[in-house]
C-alpha cells in the first residue's frame, strides 16, 4: 500500500497470504481509522480500489486482539475499533506479536533467502530478492556477517557471493 498509494484489493490478495475475508475485515478497520478510502469498485470486494490516506511509516498497523484496538507502531498510537466489524482478524496466538525494527526485518529476509541457496548467492541477486533497499540491505548483510550467520565465500564475475553459515541444525 505504501508503494502503490492507490491499490486494488485483488492485487493485494495476490501478494499476501491472507484470506479475502480477513483482508476485508482489516481494510474496514484501516478505513474506520482513516488510513484508507474506497475510490471505486462498488459492492464486490475483490473489485474495489482504495487510496492510502495516511502513511505513517514502514510498519503496518496491527490489530491487538486483547485490547480490541488497531495499533500503529510507527507513531505508537492506538485507534478505536469499528464495532461493526467482527474482529480480531488475527488468531489469538499471533495477536501478541510485537513489531520488529526494519533492520531486523531485513536480516530475517536475507537469512530466509540464503537458507534456500546451498551454494550461495550473489549480492546483487540477494538484494533484489530480499526487496530491502540498498542502505538497509548493506547494513543488514554486514551485521549478519559480524554475527556469524552469513559469510562471504568468493566472487563470481566480480560480484561477491554469500551463504548462510550452518549451525548445529544444518
Amino acid at each position: 500500500m505504501r508503494r502503490n498509494p492507490m491499490f486494488a484489493v485483488n492485487d493485494i490478495l495476490l501478494i499476501l497470504d491472507m484470506s479475502e475475508h480477513s483482508l476485508m475485515l482489516f481494510i474496514r478497520q484501516l478505513h474506520h481509522a482513516g488510513y484508507v478510502r474506497q475510490i471505486s469498485g462498488g459492492n464486490v470486494f475483490k473489485k474495489r480500489c482504495y487510496k492510502l490516506l495516511k502513511n505513517t511509516g514502514v510498519l503496518c498497523p496491527q490489530w491487538i486482539g486483547k485490547q480490541g484496538k488497531l495499533f500503529d507502531p510507527n507513531i505508537k498510537e492506538f485507534k478505536p475499533r469499528d464495532v461493526s466489524v467482527p474482529l480480531p482478524v488475527l488468531d489469538e496466538s499471533t495477536s501478541n506479536m510485537k513489531p520488529i525494527d526494519p533492520l531486523g526485518y531485513a536480516k530475517g529476509r536475507i537469512v530466509q533467502i540464503l537458507d534456500a541457496e546451498e551454494n550461495g548467492l550473489g549480492v546483487l541477486k540477494l538484494s533484489e530478492r530480499s526487496g530491502v533497499s540498498g542502505n538497509r540491505f548493506s547494513r543488514a548483510l554486514s551485521a549478519l556477517v559480524k554475527e556469524g550467520k552469513a559469510e562471504h565465500i568468493s566472487y563470481a564475475q566480480g560480484v561477491p557471493l554469500y551463504r548462510k553459515v550452518c549451525d548445529d541444525k544444518c
